[in-house]
């Protein structure tokens, strides 16, 4: 499973090198958090990876989603897992969990900034989306909210 996320997620940085789309340096954090938009759904469901689109004030880009945790609960599902972030002036990685409320279709996830851009370590992160197509997809935003 580990061995197919890391050959997608290679593919995934050789085709962003070969489009020229390679990303720079992240912008210092603002005193204000900084909001990104996303779409994603399910590439390969085996193995909980969903890639789609980032927007927002770091500009367009690609976001991938990878699951490490899954898991049932009375509420919905917990969730834990890695959203990485390129754009032109905003890549990262962050850890992030917590759940997807199956009775209302609304996640909500916190973490922080794990990797990427030294300008963003640490970073608090929230997620905030809507599950779509059942499951299969959802939309929402990313707030990065630097620590002071």
């Amino acid at each position: 499973m580990t061995r197919i996320t890391q050959t997608l997620l290679g593919g995934l940085m050789a085709a962003t090198l070969t489009l020229g789309l390679v990303a720079t340096a992240a912008p210092p954090p603002h005193a204000a958090p900084v909001t990104l938009t996303f779409e994603k759904c399910v590439a390969d469901a085996a193995i909980g990876l969903f890639i789609g689109t980032v927007d927002g004030e770091c500009g367009p880009g690609t976001v991938v989603y990878e699951t490490i945790v899954l898991a049932p609960t009375p509420a919905g599902v917990r969730l834990e897992g890695l959203y990485h972030i390129t754009t032109a002036t905003c890549s990262f990685t962050a850890h992030c969990s917590g759940l997807a409320n199956t009775h209302n279709n609304v996640i909500v996830l916190n973490g922080e900034v794990i990797a990427g851009a030294a300008d963003f370590a640490g970073t608090q992160v929230q997620v905030r989306a809507e599950l779509l197509n059942g499951g299969a997809c959802s939309a929402g935003t990313i707030t990065l909210t630097p620590r002071n």
